[in-house]
């Protein structure tokens, strides 16, 4: 997707504007533990213990992820403990996964791992031919004959 002048120009002038407050939100899930936390929520409210059950953290490393998002405005707390996304949360995870979809580093890195299989797999053919061709049991046999004195 090609941006016109005009959104072009705007996305130039937030990026310039508040390139500290838009760095700070990206490091807020730049963390895996985060990204699995927003994800969950996207399902709906979670209690503390729930989202405890499934991200395998400590009670600490879970409620520094939990305070890192509440403090960025991507999630909010209810008063009996209840965790869900935000708006705001919800619309940068759509961000994030839209982006990540239609990314072309992810598809070049995709690209690479099947050249990476098909090149494994090639050579693994190319020995499987080459022990068909000369099998050990030949090659052995070659070797002790130009050995063996007559």
């Amino acid at each position: 997707m090609v941006m016109d002048e005009k959104s072009s120009d705007e996305v130039k002038e937030i990026l310039l504007e508040s390139p500290d407050k838009i760095s700070d939100l990206m490091k807020a899930v730049t963390h895996v533990h985060r990204l699995q936390v927003l994800a969950l929520l996207i399902d709906g409210p979670r209690e503390f213990g729930s989202l405890l059950d499934v991200v395998n953290l400590s009670k600490t490393a879970l409620a520094n992820h939990l305070a890192h998002l509440l403090r960025r405005g991507l999630i909010s707390r209810s008063e009996r403990g209840m965790y869900r996304i935000t708006t705001d949360g919800r619309d940068f995870c759509e961000a994030i996964a839209s982006f990540y979809k239609n990314s072309t580093s992810r598809e070049m890195n995709q690209i690479e791992q099947l050249k990476t299989q098909y090149s494994r797999g090639f050579r693994a053919l190319e020995m499987e031919e080459k022990m068909v061709a000369n099998p050990p049991v030949m090659q052995y046999a070659a070797a002790h004959k130009s050995l063996s004195i007559t």
